[in-house]
């Protein structure tokens, strides 16, 4: 039993659940539902053809070309913002971009008026972040924005790492899925 081995493979489990399809709702609700049309189309052609294999390949293959195109698509993800309130990935970008400019704004006023406490938005924006990476894991808006908010409390080491996970996630969600 190679202890540093296992211990590699425990400290990476982690990101390879994070990083895996079942933690990305946009891209498993999609394929799932594929596949449950697949199934569906299957079992249409075995009642249809029983016992004629090439003629129920034909009928699931047929029938498959005949689907909507959007059905084809895949969904963008969304994010739940409070019960009842589910909005488009890019939308709650636009909001963590629109709380983040309101906390710099508020940190120029603060500075102008020689306080040195950070103002809550930073808060606002931090819980805004959290929301965003519940429902999308390793979104990296989210940790960009996480990182200006290490940034803005002085944590220069925290911004850092946050910024090297937004690259990490860009450099993955440009591979292909």
């Amino acid at each position: 039993m190679d202890i540093a081995q296992l211990n590699t493979v425990r400290m990476g489990l982690r990101n390879e659940v994070e990083q895996s399809i079942l933690m990305r709702e946009d891209r498993f609700c999609h394929r799932f539902g594929l596949s449950l049309r697949k199934i569906w189309l299957q079992w249409l052609a075995e009642e249809r053809f029983p016992g004629q294999q090439m003629q129920q390949v034909h009928y699931v293959e047929q029938s498959w070309l005949g689907l909507p195109p959007e059905w084809m698509t895949q969904a963008t993800p969304g994010v739940g913002l409070k019960p009842g309130l589910r909005v488009a990935l890019a939308h709650a970008q636009g909001l963590m971009e629109k709380a983040l400019q309101q906390a710099k704004d508020a940190d120029l006023k603060t500075a102008q008026a020689s306080q040195k406490r950070p103002h809550p938005y930073w808060n606002d924006l931090t819980t805004l972040c959290d929301t965003v990476l519940a429902s999308v894991p390793n979104e990296p808006f989210s940790l960009a924005c996480l990182a200006e908010v290490e940034h803005a409390s002085g944590h220069t080491d925290f911004a850092v790492t946050y910024l090297r996970y937004a690259q990490t996630a860009i450099e993955l969600n440009t591979q292909p899925s």
